[in-house]
């Protein structure tokens, strides 16, 4: 058997090294560093002249502490057999990637013809790359058909041929217009982001911005559906200034799975169509749709984000009502490095409003935001929700969970949820969603996972108090208000598969935790409240335990009513 191909993004990394790369270019003197009489003479007011290497070199380490969590390759792109691999594929440390020097120190440029060969390479390894290429020039060494002008168009369909999902970010260093127009066609095609820093009077001169819309891109593929989202924005973008005979657009391959899990009509009956909309403003209706909130009602809709106002049922909160601001990750991204004032205006909109601060909450669409940012987010006083920018695909029943527990596969692997208990043998993602069920196989399950030995998988998260090693004892759901034996069996079997995979699979970097009940189970919780509190706090028990032990921020769970079945 072959070695199985990789479902993550990777990046592959392509900096020109030819002789070229040696010349200087006019950019933005962002540093304040002395001038010369050349930069007066030709740089222009407040512009320097930087050698297009030094620039490159910039861009990279620029870059590193937010590429580095990707697999990923770099490579220099020189004359032809010229080109050093300075990483092959994996995963590195920012102080290893720290150490690479593009000295300029080949002849010509050979391109299309190389990245096909390695696409050829690359394909083994995953089918989903991020191409990033830091160049000065044209193709002038490949062999037909991907020589001469037209020699790009050969690369794209050769690596479309392979099926590479793959966009092209490019940093042009002074592109003549021939090549700009070249790139501008790859990378809008792709999804991909195309700059030009040098002279000209359309050229980007500020290094800077550049180096942050690329970070943006980069932090965005970490999320499958976000990347796919911001390629199609990208790519109706590019279709805007299109002319005959352009490239057309490539096909993105969907990122989330589609509504034909939706066999039993469940996201129908919510009027969800989509788990992935364009639209924020209706991701965050079928968000609150989802999460079983009613009575939703938009207050404000701005440039960055949306506010909302809701009902909602969580027994452990004395009141219904919840104000909700929702925004895309990448848009925070975007203001927090460059409108910081936005920024605040939100976190101020937040902490003034009526709404007590027990019931805010901020939900970001998009998992790629800094500590930095969440830091200065959390200061509105405010819960803050991370969630992949996909909706969670719909329940799935225990008819079908049982036949993925016993294969050990995960359904929906590519979403950036983490599905219970189908997924309870993979780390989790950003958020993590149980589908509960009224009945289940419990001895089934119970082997299937191994859940009988619950004091020594337990034990991960160190001492645990004694009254939280009772919860693992059917008994203790007794009492409760709910009669039915064979009910109490299935949460009771369950719960305990919920707190094994806190112990031993729950990541720190996990943003959002969630129980949806199936139709039966919700009106079984709705009608025993002090059940249903029962269950949600001894949950939040253990996941307390596990931000102590790890260190980490302290997640609780919420309650998802979402009808199933």
């Amino acid at each position: 058997m072959g070695e199985r191909v990789s479902l993550e993004t990777h990046a592959a990394v392509f900096v020109d090294t030819s002789y070229s790369m040696t010349e200087k270019i006019s950019v933005t003197n962002t540093s304040n560093d002395r001038r010369g009489v050349r930069d007066f003479l030709f740089a222009g007011t407040g512009n320097k002249l930087r050698k297009k290497e030094e620039i490159g070199e910039e861009i990279w380490q620029s870059i590193v502490d937010h590429i580095c969590p990707m697999p990923l390759t770099v490579r220099t792109i020189t004359e032809k057999h010229g080109s050093t691999t300075l990483q092959e594929i994996g995963t590195y440390s920012p102080a290893t990637l720290r150490k690479n020097r593009f000295a300029a120190d080949g002849g010509g440029t050979y391109l299309w013809e190389f990245l096909v060969n390695q696409g050829k390479e690359l394909i083994q390894k995953s089918g989903r790359w991020m191409f990033i290429l830091i160049s000065d020039g044209m193709d002038n060494e490949s062999t037909s058909p991907y020589d001469g002008i037209d020699g790009f168009r050969a690369c794209v369909d050769a690596l479309q041929a392979m099926k590479i999902d793959t966009e092209f970010h490019i940093i042009g260093l002074g592109l003549p217009t021939e090549a700009c127009e070249v790139f501008r066609q790859i990378s809008g095609s792709t999804g991909g982001v195309f700059y030009n820093l040098g002279s000209g009077a359309d050229d980007e001169k500020m290094v800077k911005e550049v180096v942050e819309n690329l970070t943006i891109a980069i932090e965005e593929a970490v999320d499958p559906a976000l990347r796919a989202r911001s390629r199609r924005r990208r790519q109706a973008e590019y279709l805007e200034g299109c002319s005959d005979g352009d490239l057309t657009i490539i096909e993105i391959p969907s990122a989330v799975p589609d509504l034909e899990f939706d066999s039993e009509g469940v996201y129908a009956r919510l009027g969800i169509e989509e788990l992935n909309p364009d639209s924020m403003e209706k991701w965050e209706e079928s968000f609150l749709s989802v999460a079983g909130h009613t009575e939703v009602r938009t207050t404000e809709t701005s440039e960055h984000w949306t506010s909302s106002v809701s009902h909602s049922n969580d027994p452990r909160l004395s009141k219904t009502m919840r104000g909700t601001w929702t925004l895309d990750a990448s848009q925070l991204s975007q203001i927090a490095r460059s409108n910081v004032t936005a920024l605040f205006d939100l976190t101020n909109q937040i902490k003034y409003s009526p709404i007590p601060a027990e019931f805010r909450s901020i939900v970001v669409r998009g998992s790629c935001v800094s500590k930095g940012v969440k830091d200065i987010v959390r200061g509105a006083g405010a819960r803050i929700i991370i969630l992949p920018a996909d909706l969670p695909a719909p329940p799935i029943g225990w008819d079908k969970t049982i036949l993925f527990l016993e294969a050990g596969e995960v359904p929906f692997a590519d979403s950036g949820w983490s599905m219970m208990p189908t997924a309870f043998y993979k780390p989790s993602k950003v958020a993590v969603i149980y589908d509960m069920f009224d009945h289940v196989q419990c001895e089934n399950l119970s082997d299937v996972l191994g859940l009988k030995d619950a004091k020594n998988w337990s034990s991960s998260l160190g001492e645990i108090p004694g009254d939280y090693l009772n919860y693992f004892n059917k008994k203790s759901w007794e009492g409760l208000g709910l009669i039915d034996d064979e009910v109490l069996e299935s949460i009771s079997v369950q719960f305990n598969s919920i707190v094994k995979y806190i112990c031993t699979n729950l990541s720190v970097k996990t943003e959002f935790f969630a129980i949806r009940p199936n139709e039966n189970i919700m009106e079984i919780l709705e009608n025993h409240q002090k059940l249903q509190m029962e269950l949600l706090t001894r949950i939040d028990d253990f996941l307390i335990l596990h931000s102590k032990k790890n260190h980490s921020k302290a997640i609780s769970v919420d309650y998802w009513p979402t009808l199933s079945q």
